[in-house]
């Protein structure tokens, strides 16, 4: 078996809750992306804000928050 390529595309099924299927559409449908590519952005979103040490989007949350409170 090879390696994997970087760039090599996955695919994964999942169970999505409705009220969260309709929300992703939305956002989709507002950027202009398709739902397979609005998903891929909020997955690489968390990942980012792991990767940043935030402890992912919620950490990036509370951040943004406090820093609301704080003006």
């Amino acid at each position: 078996m090879s390696a994997r390529k970087p760039t090599e595309l996955l695919q994964y099924k999942i169970r999505v809750p409705y009220e969260m299927s309709r929300q992703i559409k939305k956002l989709a449908d507002k950027s202009g992306r398709s739902i397979s590519n609005e998903i891929v952005r909020l997955l690489e979103a968390q990942v980012y804000a792991e990767r940043l040490g935030f402890g992912g989007v919620d950490g990036l949350v509370k951040v943004i928050q406090l820093w609301k409170d704080a003006k």
